[in-house]
């Protein structure tokens, strides 16, 4: 309500500017004796339209620029929360959660997932008993797999958690399971998905 409230005061106060104006070119052209013949002279009716397009302008102006505000105030909302889900899942201390989210955000610049993406993604990696370092040492893997894949981020998520677990591996070397998953992949019909499924067979029986 406030937000509509302060967009609806700089309409009018972008209208209000607009008309000031318009006031002035009239009385320096002498608009106060203007006749009817005037009224509908090219001249007149031509800087009406262009006045009318000038307000439709700059209410759609102001319109979009709250829009993108609202865009931007719904996305901090979101990631706030996502980030609160991660604490709460992997019980960080703020010290860890501040240092995971710039983690997450220097890994969202150059990735194709979001930031609020790559945060689900870092919770399902502390509900599989990732640490907060080891969720940061294995969240730019995960989300170079899901992009090389073509699968998701929380298909990439169970393919390298399997994986960790299967062969008994570090989280540090998720990038290099990460690596050597997308090649197999590539050069197979299996997907992420059937890849991850896989993991629990092929795990059991290395180490036999």
């Amino acid at each position: 309500l406030a937000v509509e409230r302060f967009r609806t005061a700089e309409i009018q106060k972008q209208i209000r500017e607009i008309e000031r104006k318009k006031k002035q070119e009239e009385r320096a052209a002498g608009g106060g004796n203007r006749n009817i013949g005037d009224l509908f002279s090219a001249s007149y009716l031509a800087g009406a339209a262009a006045r009318t397009a000038i307000y439709g302008a700059a209410a759609s102006g102001v319109y979009a620029l709250f829009g993108a505000a609202q865009q931007g105030i719904q996305w901090i909302i979101g990631f706030d929360q996502a980030l609160a889900n991660l604490q709460a899942i992997a019980g960080a201390t703020e010290g860890q959660m501040l240092s995971l989210k710039e983690t997450i955000l220097d890994v969202g610049k150059g990735s194709k997932f979001s930031t609020i993406e790559l945060t689900e993604a870092a919770t399902t990696l502390a509900q599989a008993g990732f640490t907060t370092n080891e969720i940061k040492a294995s969240l730019k893997a995960v989300s170079e797999l899901a992009a090389g894949t073509g699968s998701t981020m929380a298909e990439s998520v169970d393919l390298i958690t399997a994986a960790v677990g299967a062969f008994q591996l570090q989280a540090s070397e998720a990038q290099r399971i990460a690596d050597a998953m997308m090649g197999a992949l590539n050069k197979s019909r299996l997907n992420v998905g059937q890849a991850a499924g896989a993991m629990q067979y092929v795990g059991a029986t290395a180490f036999e």
